[in-house]
């Protein structure tokens, strides 16, 4: 596994803490609380955690539905925009 960075380690504290479990929650939430970091920053961590056991990032399944805000919160993760973010416990 790769190792963190002391900024991706604040970035994924400010996630995780700002995340609710077991639900999803748009990137379009939570990325006001990380903008005191680079988009690279977050981009990089976002795709470091979607490695991670109990974490998933997934696009909105109804594409219609999505604001311009919602498209520029995404991440591209495997050629992919992601939108949601889950982390369970």
């Amino acid at each position: 596994m790769d190792t963190w960075t002391d900024t991706e380690i604040a970035i994924l504290d400010t996630i995780v803490e700002n995340a609710p479990r077991d639900r999803w929650l748009s990137l379009t939430d939570i990325r006001p609380r990380l903008a005191r970091w680079t988009r690279a920053d977050q981009d990089r961590v976002l795709w470091k955690m979607n490695l991670l056991d109990n974490i998933t990032l997934v696009p909105e399944s109804n594409q219609k539905t999505l604001r311009p805000a919602d498209w520029d919160a995404a991440v591209e993760i495997g050629g992919q925009y992601k939108h949601c973010i889950w982390i369970g416990e």
